[in-house]
C-alpha cells in the first residue's frame, strides 16, 4: 500500500510475489549458513523509473502488510543520476 507517492517518476509494485534471489551475498563461504545464499525467497518487486531527463533526489513510502498482521512502513530515498 502506498502511503506517499514519488514526485519525479512512477513506480509500481509487482502484481504478485515472485521468487527472487538476494543480489548480495549474505554469508561467507566459511560460514555453516553459506548454503542459505543459494535459496530463493518470496518477495514483491518495487520498480521505479525517474521522469525523462530528471536527475536529483526522490522518495516514497510504502506500508507493507504481512499475512500474520505485522505491518512495516518503509521510506525509500532514491538518488537519480
Amino acid at each position: 500500500m502506498v502511503t506517499s507517492a514519488a514526485r519525479f517518476g512512477p513506480y509500481r509494485l509487482a502484481s504478485r510475489p515472485r521468487r527472487c534471489y538476494c543480489k548480495r551475498q549474505l554469508y561467507l563461504k566459511e560460514s555453516i549458513r553459506y548454503k542459505c545464499n543459494q535459496h530463493k525467497v518470496k518477495g514483491t518487486l518495487v520498480n521505479y523509473k525517474a521522469a525523462e531527463k530528471y536527475t536529483g533526489d526522490d522518495e516514497f513510502d510504502l506500508l507493507i502488510l504481512f499475512p500474520d498482521g505485522v505491518a512495516w512502513e518503509i521510506h525509500y530515498n532514491i538518488s537519480v543520476r
